[in-house]
């Protein structure tokens, strides 16, 4: 099996392997998935709430936060712990500083002007658009936020003319992934059945849980994570959605289109 291969998982949840899966809600992931963290930004940020210069590079400070959040998750018995709670623990466990400093870095963190959004990613998401048809997608195309506020996921799609897309965050909906709530408020919210859901995003922390609920999840997965698909899918336990696990926007979208349908 080549390296590739074994970055790649498909979970098949009840159907038939070659059974093509009918999509009418789509769940697309703003921030990993569309806009990714400029290089060296979590270092800026830890800089500008603590007042000094660090010393260790910023790929040093990210391998720190993965193994943080790997023990974090555990420690956790539940999908209830809410995200912007747990990634100030991460700070302040990374950087030694107080709860209030480690507050101030994940404010100045989520600044806008910290993530890109690449031609690339964009075209991947005018892909989507055309592969899920706008005759069945009113309010049913998502563009989710766990941690960015309305403002922000609103004004992305403002600028980059994304017809038929919803814009929804945290914020909005009261509640963080990975808790589960999340994906029960944007069930009821588009009214689609979670069979009849796919999600796209980036971190199987926060976006794995959905598919418990039976919606069918696609993530691409970043260079940091070094785990196989094998071993994440031991974390997440037993799922009802189809699962695809992939470290490449190509791959991930010749998976929607081995696995996914626009519903008739």
């Amino acid at each position: 099996m080549s390296d590739e291969r074994e970055n790649e998982r498909v979970l098949q949840t009840g159907r038939a392997e070659n059974e093509k899966i009918e999509i009418n809600s789509l769940w697309l992931d703003y921030h990993g998935t569309i806009a990714y963290r400029k290089a060296g930004a979590l270092k800026r940020a830890a800089e500008k709430a603590l007042g000094c210069k660090i010393i260790k590079n910023a790929e040093a400070i990210n391998a720190d936060i993965e193994t943080i959040r790997t023990e974090l998750d555990l420690q956790e018995t539940s999908d209830e712990v809410d995200g912007p709670d747990k990634w100030i623990e991460i700070n302040r466990r990374a950087f030694g500083c107080s709860v209030e400093e480690a507050t101030r870095m994940s404010e100045y963190v989520r600044d806008e002007r910290n993530y890109i959004v690449s031609p690339k990613r964009l075209k991947f998401v005018r892909w989507l658009l055309s592969r899920f048809p706008s005759r069945n997608r009113s309010g049913k195309f998502v563009l989710t936020a766990s941690n960015a506020d309305f403002t922000t996921v609103s004004r992305f799609v403002e600028s980059h003319v994304l017809e038929g897309v919803r814009p929804v965050s945290g914020n909005l909906l009261g509640v963080y992934k990975p808790n589960i709530c999340f994906s029960k408020r944007l069930i009821e919210a588009t009214g689609v059945s979670p069979e009849n859901t796919l999600s796209v995003a980036n971190s199987w922390r926060n976006d794995l849980p959905a598919a418990r609920l039976g919606v069918n999840v696609v993530i691409i997965l970043p260079p940091s994570v070094s785990m196989s698909p094998d071993e994440i899918m031991k974390r997440v336990g037993e799922v009802k959605g189809r699962v695809v696990i992939v470290r490449s926007l190509m791959a991930a979208r010749q998976a929607i289109i081995q696995n996914f349908v626009q519903i008739r």
